[in-house]
């Protein structure tokens, strides 16, 4: 084969650049499966030297099974917008969130080490560093959560692959109606950032950290009735911002979030919620 069909060759199976490909085989005299040996080789070595650099970009990446009863969320970052909108990076992402939902990992180092699903001779880890070195940039899994559901999982990945959520509906199936629903849920969480499902929810001293601050607000003039109710007031409408139940619903904001799933039947409950951002 000649030097410059071995050089294309080598490039579509691993993705090197055409002087990184010419080196290595000049390097392994033209032995193709050595030249893959120095290539990856050269990109481990190039992605440790890049780990100290900051990953300022990236894409949230979801996986939902075909029952809505498993699913995942993966942020995987890099360096740079350029490479977070490259499709093979992108497709990177979509591979590795699948694999968290199918694999299980219970944490990163564990799926680092896991055999990549796209070929079971290299581990996440060098698939990853592979990519930086690939794509000459840091590239690193933030962070990844699995959930398993007896409910109904929904998920929504905004355009731009910025933002991703996940909502859990406590319901046995999934009828036609429902499926609005779960979307609409999932598209307010990516919208509004709920921080609770419900004032309920929200920490005690998270509650009592926000009295003392609104108090201090407050005329302490004024009777203490009067004062009660502007501090019942100022809270409520906290809730209004970080609760989701209480949010005014995106699509109409004339009712709460909780006022649109109560039409819905009592039995539909939302059970948990979250929200992923690169």
């Amino acid at each position: 084969m000649a030097q410059i069909d071995l050089i294309k060759t080598l490039r579509e199976e691993t993705g090197a650049g055409v002087m990184d490909c010419q080196k290595a085989l000049s390097k392994s005299n033209n032995d193709i499966t050595k030249a893959k040996e120095i290539l990856k080789e050269e990109g481990l070595l190039k992605a440790d030297q890049k780990a100290s650099r900051e990953t300022k970009a990236g894409v949230i990446s979801g996986f939902l099974n075909e029952n809505q009863k498993i699913g995942a969320l993966l942020e995987l970052r890099c360096e740079t917008d350029f490479v977070a909108q490259n499709e093979e990076f992108i497709n990177l992402a979509n591979n590795l969130v699948k694999q968290v939902a199918q694999e299980n990992p219970k944490d990163l180092e564990s799926f680092l080490s896991q055999n990549y699903i796209e070929d079971k001779n290299e581990t996440v880890d060098h698939i990853t560093k592979g990519a930086t070195a690939k794509f000459g940039e840091k590239i690193v899994i933030e962070k990844f959560i699995r959930w398993e559901t007896t409910g109904i999982l929904t998920l929504y990945i905004h355009h731009g692959n910025r933002v991703g959520t996940l909502v859990e509906l406590e319901i046995s199936n999934m009828a036609e109606e429902y499926k609005q629903l779960g979307k609409d849920l999932a598209m307010q969480v990516a919208a509004m950032n709920p921080l609770y499902l419900a004032p309920e929810n929200i920490p005690e001293e998270k509650i009592e950290a926000m009295k003392q601050e609104y108090l201090q607000e407050i005329d302490q003039n004024k009777p203490l009735e009067v004062r009660n109710k502007i501090l019942e007031g100022k809270l409520s409408k906290k809730f209004e911002e970080i609760c989701l139940l209480k949010q005014k619903f995106i699509k109409n904001d004339e009712i709460t979030v909780e006022q649109y799933v109560k039409n819905f039947g009592k039995n539909v409950k939302i059970g948990r919620f979250i929200r992923f951002q690169a």
